[in-house]
């Protein structure tokens, strides 16, 4: 199932969604036990052992959604087999082999939105039995979050989940209060929107709107959710030009992910690069029919994340650093630029970077970056010495220049041209603050998101590294690095 050549309306597009779901799904599936195997921290090449539920039960409802007689009673068989591992407590393991621990205290929550869409869906055609079955699981599930919220308040994306939970099944069985503590917290949760920078939690807010019945492009309240996802939405390279916090890259590209499946959904078109088969897939089996928007972006828009400023443009975002982002170090992009097309999406970052606070100023046609250096350093260690790294998509058609030359080395001051295909970037370097002795590299190399640094494929290089070499320094130094974009 090709999803960049899906057309016609809302039904045509999650019908194959749904398709593709059903082809991860057997990618995934052993012959020998029928179940998806899958383990996400395993090195690449390596075979899948473990058995996730929640993989499984989304197949199921894959399978189910297909409407196919065969594929319905495989679904059944599955939800039945898996159902006997939910802990008595309500809560279920993540892997079956851990079974009856739960080693993750939310690892039910997830649980919860393939079993209601399961229910509500495809009750009448599981079978009393199963249904009732089913309709226990879910309660037990409820109850568990109940009583985990209140004792250990979930972070956002699963107190999303989990509140669209209680508003959808409390629907469902007619229980009234279940429904009212479920819109209460929702409502908290519109307010919090630094959860809103990665696009990982982004996705599960809207599993959880869609399970609640809420269309955050029509409802006030989520007037905010629906400026913020067009103006961080490129529809021409169909990319994530939000501010870099946790985002990953794959190879060449920007990792793809669920919210790459629900935005090629409402905005009608896929980028290429959501092809290749992979586990997020399964997760379309959660993705309800919805018309694709026709709406234009902003200008540029603005936030906050954890009170550091960003501003985000049609193709470049920008992203400041005041705190110690200790856990993001891999992912943390001050500066980001998008171009490209629904086939290809390059990318240019300003990551890994050694300094103590960012700042940016926005000019026209670009930026400039403030950089402080005041963390002590070994001079000796050559990896500690690249405290300035950017990184840009490689390709063999790319053209670097220092001072109109072609060369692999800069000094400040020189004048640094990326040819990137249509687009050309200009950099130039110099101190403003203190002193210092610094030296230009470019070679080749992986930004620090790069999602392959294992395996087989650890050895390979899939970008550009425009770094600085610091030779000596003052024990403060700030660097300010101007930014030019120009396209043909």
């Amino acid at each position: 199932m090709m999803l960049a050549k899906l057309e016609g309306g809302p039904f045509e597009k999650i019908k194959g969604l749904i398709e593709k779901a059903i082809e991860a799904g057997r990618h995934f599936q052993s012959p020998q036990t029928g179940y998806i195997h899958f383990f996400p921290h395993q090195k690449q090449g390596d075979p899948y052992h473990a058995i996730p539920l929640y993989e499984n039960f989304l197949f199921a409802l894959a399978l189910l959604r297909s409407k196919m007689h065969e594929n319905i009673n495989e679904a059944k068989v599955v939800v039945t087999n898996l159902l006997h591992f939910q802990h008595p407590k309500g809560n279920f393991p993540v892997y079956l082999h851990e079974y009856p621990a739960c080693r993750d205290s939310l690892g039910g929550i997830d649980i919860l939105a393939p079993l209601y869409w399961t229910i509500k869906h495809f009750g009448h055609v599981l079978g009393g039995d199963l249904r009732a079955k089913l309709d226990d699981s879910i309660q037990r599930l409820i109850q568990y979050g109940l009583t985990q919220h209140q004792e250990y308040p979930m972070p956002y994306s699963m107190a999303a989940r989990f509140a669209a939970g209680l508003v959808a099944v409390g629907r469902l069985q007619k229980n009234e209060e279940w429904v009212a503590g479920g819109n209460l917290m929702l409502g908290q949760l519109a307010e919090e929107r630094e959860a809103w920078c990665s696009t990982e939690y982004l996705s599960d807010l809207l599993i959880a709107l869609q399970m609640a019945d809420i269309n955050f492009f029509a409802e006030e309240r989520w007037q905010p959710l629906k400026d913020y996802i067009v103006n961080t939405w490129n529809q021409d390279v169909c990319a994530f030009v939000g501010p870099g916090v946790r985002e990953l890259q794959l190879k060449q590209e920007p990792k793809p992910n669920l919210y790459d499946l629900f935005m090629g959904t409402f905005f009608g078109t896929f980028a290429h690069r959501c092809e290749a088969l992979d586990i997020y897939h399964l997760q379309a089996a959660l993705i309800q029919p919805i018309d694709p928007v026709q709406l234009k972006p902003a200008d540029s828009t603005e936030g906050t994340y954890k009170g550091q400023k960003w501003v985000s443009f049609s193709s470049m975002a920008l992203l400041e650093k005041r705190v110690s982002q200790v856990s993001l170090e891999n992912t943390y992009s001050p500066l980001k630029i998008v171009w490209g097309d629904s086939k290809f999406a390059h990318t240019f970052v300003c990551q890994g970077c050694k300094c103590s606070t960012i700042e940016y100023q926005v000019k026209e046609n670009g930026c400039e970056l403030f950089l402080d250096l005041d963390r002590e350093i070994d001079l000796q260690d050559k990896e500690k010495q690249r405290e300035i790294n950017f990184y840009f998509d490689f390709h063999p058609d790319y053209e670097i220049h220092v001072d109109g030359f072609t060369a692999t080395t800069f000094e400040f001051g020189q004048a640094v041209t990326l040819e990137l295909g249509d687009h050309k970037i200009s950099l130039n370097f110099e101190v403003v603050d203190g002193s210092g002795q610094f030296l230009g590299h470019i070679s080749h190399g992986n930004r620090p998101s790069q999602a392959l640094h294992n395996g087989d494929l650890r050895f390979e290089a899939y970008d550009w590294n425009l770094f600085v070499r610091t030779i000596r320094r003052d024990p403060r130094v700030r660097i300010k690095v101007a930014v030019w974009v120009t396209t043909r």
